[in-house]
């Protein structure tokens, strides 16, 4: 509402006011008391003045108000951008975030599911290599305690020749003792024939 509205209105009512006024003369009935007419339309007309200030003052408050808002929603545009811009970022490193996570969660899993098969494979070459071995050492008693078991057989045999060999010399010897023994008895018992003998050679 410009100034010269509010003048207009004001003198408008001053005149409507005036015109009642004067229906009912000098004084005025208010409140049950009788006020000159004069007074009354001093204090109207002093009220409305008063009034015009009071909206010229609000009319700049409202002014300077309307400035304040509009630097304020400025900056609360400019706030609610550089928000904006800060949520997308932060959106975009919590996404990051989360696919990492993601990922290194599925790293996770793949190496533990590759260290439990290494693992189980370690577990099981551990264990048929102990087998094998176990083998092995079971084949190499058998086969010693078969070769001890051959050899002791082969010596026992040649221990047995040898002692079946030593009683044939032993009693080889004792022919020949016998057999000696007898042809000194018999040198003994016939020297002529042994003097024959000389002759003879």
């Amino acid at each position: 509402m410009n100034q010269n509205t509010e003048q207009m209105t004001t003198e408008q009512i001053l005149l409507n006011l005036e015109a009642h006024i004067h229906n009912y003369g000098k004084k005025i009935p208010i409140m049950g008391k009788m006020i000159l007419a004069d007074d009354v339309l001093s204090f109207v007309h002093n009220a409305l003045k008063q009034l015009a200030e009071d909206f010229k003052e609000a009319d700049t408050i409202i002014r300077t108000s309307d400035s304040i808002i509009e630097s304020a929603q400025a900056q609360a545009n400019q706030i609610l951008l550089e928000l904006q811009e800060t949520i997308e970022t932060t959106d975009i490193a919590l996404a990051a975030k989360a696919h990492a996570e993601e990922k290194m969660y599925e790293t996770e899993q793949r190496c533990n599911a590759r260290l439990e098969e290494v693992e189980m494979q370690a577990d099981s070459l551990l264990q048929d290599t102990q087998n094998v071995c176990n083998e092995m050492i079971n084949d190499s008693q058998h086969y010693t305690q078969n070769m001890m078991e051959v050899v002791s057989q082969h010596l026992n045999t040649n221990i047995s020749a040898m002692q079946h060999m030593l009683s044939e010399v032993n009693t080889q010897q004792q022919h020949q003792k016998v057999s000696l023994t007898d042809i000194k008895g018999n040198n003994d018992t016939n020297p002529q024939v042994e003097n024959n003998e000389s002759v003879s050679a």
